[in-house]
């Protein structure tokens, strides 16, 4: 899928979240998620690693409200592979203790 089939996907994700329809958005970021990993193209795109980034941090927040605490770890370890510092993210510091 393109990077901008994704970015789309990502901004339907969104409006869904607004819309209170938490389940279709967890969908679609779990779309993007496994369409991203199964592909390693953030490895070589700071766009898709961008991308990548943001979705997480979305369902991380999901994940956490539904009590999927799995697919939560996943997220988190998946973000610490990125380089990003969960610790910077208030928020997601204090849900990992």
């Amino acid at each position: 899928m393109s990077l901008d089939k994704l970015h789309l996907k990502l901004g339907k994700a969104l409006v869904l979240l607004h819309k209170d329809e938490p389940d279709n958005a967890y969908k679609e970021l779990t779309v993007i998620i496994n369409e991203l990993v199964k592909t390693n193209t953030p490895l070589h795109n700071e766009e898709a690693n961008d991308l990548l980034i943001v979705s997480c941090l979305e369902r991380v927040n999901l994940s956490y409200e539904k009590k999927k605490f799995q697919e939560f770890l996943y997220d988190v370890q998946l973000l610490q592979k990125l380089n990003y510092d969960i610790y910077s993210n208030s928020d997601l510091a204090l849900k990992k203790l």
